[in-house]
């Protein structure tokens, strides 16, 4: 099966291959330019693959190498984020991130990026993380499984050294 999704009432010049998130946000960047993309997905739905088996966080890069191109890609899609996310109605939660123990060069590695962070008692607050998850299972990269609490949304990891909570 094969499911089709037009962004416009155009005529189509443009076929996208993917429903994942590189897809969809080709998709929806070249009808913001005016061209009318068709996405094709294999699935039933979008995101189904890797893209909606991920760990539902945006990352801030507050850790990753400074100057690398992995690093300038996360710090504009941060500063693009909120007005996609909004104008597109997806659910996310601002909550932020601990990480325990937090580090000096940790802290300095973020300030590097332009990332703000606090050093608290031993842990890097860093007030910018969301995640779209808010399933009563959310996932972190290579942390295990969170738990969620929907008043004061707290989500506690396997691993002793991450929590996300609501800001």
């Amino acid at each position: 099966m094969v499911f089709a999704v037009s962004l416009s009432r155009s005529t189509n010049s443009v076929a996208v291959i993917g429903g994942g998130v590189v897809g969809a946000a080709v998709a929806y960047t070249l009808a913001r330019r005016g061209v009318a993309p068709v996405l094709l997905e294999a699935e039933d739905a979008l995101a189904l693959g890797a893209s909606g088996t991920n760990s539902g966080i945006l990352h801030t890069g507050f850790d990753s190498v400074p100057g690398a191109l992995e690093t300038q890609l996360i710090l504009r899609s941060a500063a693009l984020r909120d007005a996609v996310l909004d104008e597109l109605g997806v659910p996310a939660l601002r909550c932020g991130a601990v990480l325990r123990p937090g580090t000096d060069e940790q802290a300095d590695n973020a300030r590097r990026n332009g990332v703000t962070v606090a050093l608290r008692e031993g842990a890097l607050e860093v007030p910018g993380e969301t995640v779209t998850d808010h399933g009563s299972t959310c996932w972190i990269a290579e942390a295990g499984p969170y738990w969620c609490q929907a008043s004061g949304w707290l989500a506690q990891s396997r691993k002793p050294d991450i929590t996300l909570r609501l800001r």
